[in-house]
């Protein structure tokens, strides 16, 4: 018998958080899964950790890649081995809620026309819940929302397994945002329980944080593409060269990847941070006027602060 949900997990040198992330999943209260975890070229502490909870725990398949392939590869290779109904997001450095399998099983039990959902999470840097996030829940909402921005934190997600689901080798980031654009563009229904059902863990190592830049970039390209799927059927992903990404207009580049350093720092309550980057691209009126509010709460008490942002963004 094929297990319900394959969980699948990616982890390079996830040392800090990576046996908690794991024992949270292996405590579900949902036990019906595999746990394909791969070991993306992690060093000696990692691998270590792996193989202690592999021998451990049965329900563990362990894949080794021999260097780095990065998240993408990685996933890609995790959903080719995987037998579940289902596919779960877990991150190496997150904790996922005890029923969290369970709640979004149940959802996707009772509603067989999405093919993908999210679920709420909350932020915490240092153990301090400083937000929450509760996406909204219906497809026309999602999919509104889509269009400017990406609706659904990756770690958040479970989708229907063996449906041809899988991300695109080129996108090093945002690879979960392109995927949603190509299920929605294919006329796929997504979803997502309102319900907070996992904590993520802001830290400056992680992908979300170090590489904002690149991730927002990534981000711009693959909304450019499901607009070209859109008009035409088709877009240009075969000519598509990462490395020459956005390099067309450098001043709008330097823009946008200082806009996406500065709310990531402004995320995490680096305050001197987002003065700085704020301060350095002053000479930009565009980038003034839509990073003006981000600098000038800076200067408040971060208490206000997390208020605001609650409020606010």
């Amino acid at each position: 018998m094929n297990p319900k949900i394959s969980v699948i997990m990616s982890v390079y040198n996830s040392l800090l958080f990576l046996s908690e992330s794991i024992e949270t999943i292996l405590s579900q209260s949902l036990s019906d899964f595999e746990f394909i975890i791969v070991n993306d070229g992690s060093d000696g502490a990692s691998i270590k950790i792996l193989q202690t909870y592999a021998k451990k725990d049965k329900r563990i398949i362990l894949i080794n890649n021999k260097e780095n392939h990065g998240l993408t590869k990685s996933l890609n290779k995790a959903i080719a081995t995987s037998k579940g109904k289902y596919i779960a997001r877990q991150d190496s450095h997150n904790i996922s809620f005890s029923n969290r399998l369970k709640v979004q099983y149940q959802f996707m039990e009772e509603h067989p026309e999405i093919v993908l959902c999210g679920c709420g999470y909350k932020n915490t840097q240092n153990n301090i819940t400083f937000a929450e996030y509760r996406p909204p829940s219906s497809h026309r909402k999602i999919r509104k929302k889509m269009l400017n921005k990406n609706a659904l934190a990756h770690f958040t997600i479970m989708f229907r397994n063996k449906q041809n689901i899988v991300y695109r080798d080129k996108f090093k980031y945002a690879q979960d945002y392109d995927l949603y654009l190509n299920l929605l563009s294919a006329g796929k229904k997504i979803s997502a329980v309102p319900a907070i059902l996992v904590e993520y863990r802001m830290f400056e190592n992680t992908i979300s944080y170090a590489k904002a830049a690149e991730q927002g970039l990534f981000a711009e390209k693959a909304r450019e593409m499901y607009f070209e799927r859109i008009a035409y059927g088709l877009d240009s992903y075969e000519k598509f060269v990462p490395k020459v990404l956005a390099q067309s207009n450098q001043q709008n580049r330097l823009n946008t990847i200082a806009g996406y350093e500065l709310t990531a720092a402004f995320k995490i309550n680096n305050f001197l941070k987002v003065r700085k980057i704020f301060t350095e691209r002053c000479a930009s009126l565009l980038f003034v006027r839509k990073y003006l509010p981000y600098f000038l709460v800076s200067f408040l008490p971060e208490k206000c602060v997390n208020s605001l942002r609650r409020l606010i963004w």
